[in-house]
C-alpha cells in the first residue's frame, strides 16, 4: 500500500507532459503498489463487448472495476493482465471470438457468431 497521498501523487503525474491517466495508474500500481485500476483500450473494448452499460471515459471505467473488485493491488495486476491477454487473443479490433473464455457472456459474441 502506498504510504504517501497517492492521489496527490496521481495529479503530480498527471501534470508531467506525456503522462496521461493509463501511464499514470501503471506508475502507482506497479511502481508503488497503490490498489488503482489501470484502464487501456482492451479494457474499454471489453466492457463494451460484454455489454457492460458504462460511460466509457477512462474514469469511468476505472470507477467501475474499483467499485467491482477488492481493492487489492495483486487482484487489479492479474484482473489487468487477463483483460490485456484476452485482448491480444479474442477481443481484438477484429473479434476471434472462437475459443475465447468470455464467449458465454458476450453479446458481442451472442449477436456475431
Amino acid at each position: 500500500m502506498c504510504q504517501y497521498d497517492c492521489g496527490k501523487i496521481r495529479k503530480e503525474l498527471l501534470a508531467v507532459r506525456g503522462i496521461g491517466f493509463e501511464t499514470a495508474d501503471s506508475i502507482l500500481l506497479y511502481a508503488f503498489g497503490y490498489p488503482t485500476f489501470v484502464v487501456d483500450a482492451y479494457t474499454k473494448r471489453l466492457l463494451e463487448r460484454l455489454g457492460i452499460n458504462t460511460a466509457f471515459d477512462y474514469n469511468s471505467v476505472k470507477l467501475y472495476f474499483e467499485r467491482q473488485l477488492d481493492r487489492n493491488v495483486d487482484l487489479y495486476n492479474n484482473f489487468h493482465a487477463m483483460i490485456v491477454i484476452n485482448g491480444k487473443e479474442h477481443c481484438k479490433k477484429k473479434p476471434v471470438c472462437t475459443g475465447c473464455p468470455l464467449a458465454d457472456i458476450c453479446e458481442y459474441a451472442k449477436h456475431n457468431n
